[in-house]
């Protein structure tokens, strides 16, 4: 700094300076006997200092969104014109996530952004380990979504309240599934779609999602129709006790937990000559369905659970 900008009066701010030293340095800055401070992300938080007007982050995809935010704030306050400035050497090679952190903070400048940061932070972070594995106490041994069942079974018990059974269904089909960012922009109104599609109690229930969908945003584009197609299926099989589909070699293996007799199980597909054992079944793909293209075998999957399935009792066997 000294070698680029020689006039410049500068001075240097980080955690590990003591309180008195710190408070002089900040003083200095504050009084104007500083022209540049060379800091840590320690000025994020705390300080304000209205005659700052410009702020210059050096390798800035090592930040994280929140800090990214929380450093910009440091300037342009006080109806003094602020210029934040985020670095990325040439030549860098940037993740994905570092990528999408610096997109945001770009797109998100107006006043009140940091609410859509925060939703664009959990999307790109994700939520899991708000509660999860890096945690600890009783939610390390256990995880978020089982803690917060138990939890929510314990209370119901001690109401004595009847719950209803947690049947998480995979259905593991290798279609991308997903509502794509072009197809709804706003991510508040995305992940509004993901959690009504996720807490669909039946295959009514998501056909009327999707016509809601379709009505807002237009035709769902192939990725969006596979979530849904993905939606509806898991539906179904929740009610019948089965918590896992997939695509194998043999053709579509389908689990049940708790266990089922074989022969009810095979029975509940229409096909009693299905290999089946205790708690699995296969359902042989028909030749004019190809595995290598999933979203016919979604399409057949469920048009298969709709004639067998949809219309019988819940749990069968």
């Amino acid at each position: 700094l000294t070698q680029l900008v020689p006039e410049a009066r500068i001075a240097v701010a980080h955690g590990q300076l003591d309180e008195a030293e710190l408070a002089s340095v900040m003083a200095d800055f504050l009084d104007r006997k500083v022209d540049v401070l060379l800091t840590t992300t320690i000025i994020e938080s705390g300080l304000d200092i209205p005659n700052v007007n410009t702020l210059i982050v050096d390798n800035a995809h090592k930040f994280g969104l929140a800090d990214l935010h929380q450093l910009r704030g440091r300037v342009g306050r006080h109806g003094v014109q602020g210029f934040a400035y985020f670095l990325v050497r040439a030549g860098e090679r940037l993740t994905d996530a570092a990528k999408r952190r610096l997109a945001a903070i770009a797109e998100h400048d107006q006043l009140g952004a940091g609410f859509r940061l925060a939703l664009r932070d959990l999307e790109i972070r994700g939520a899991g380990e708000l509660l999860g594995k890096k945690q600890s106490g009783h939610i390390h041994a256990v995880g978020y979504h089982l803690y917060v069942k138990m939890l929510a079974d314990t209370i119901a018990r001690l109401r004595r309240q009847k719950t209803a059974p947690d049947i998480i269904v995979d259905v593991d089909i290798p279609a991308a599934a997903f509502l794509p960012e072009e197809y709804i922009p706003d991510l508040r109104q995305r992940i509004e779609a993901y959690r009504a599609l996720s807490e669909a109690h039946s295959a009514d229930d998501v056909r009327r999602i999707a016509a809601t969908i379709r009505d807002r945003y237009g035709p769902p584009p192939p990725q969006a129709r596979n979530l849904i197609l993905k939606s509806e299926i898991a539906a179904i099989l929740r009610h019948h006790h089965i918590t896992y589909v997939g695509l194998q070699p043999q053709g579509i293996l389908f689990e049940t937990n708790p266990p089922t007799k074989p022969e009810q199980f095979a029975k509940l597909l229409g096909h009693p000559a299905y290999p089946a054992t205790h708690n699995r079944v296969y359902l042989p793909l028909p030749d004019t369905i190809r595995r290598e293209q999933p979203a016919t075998v979604l399409k057949f999957l469920l048009e298969t659970l709709h004639r067998r399935l949809a219309d019988l009792p819940s749990h069968s066997g």
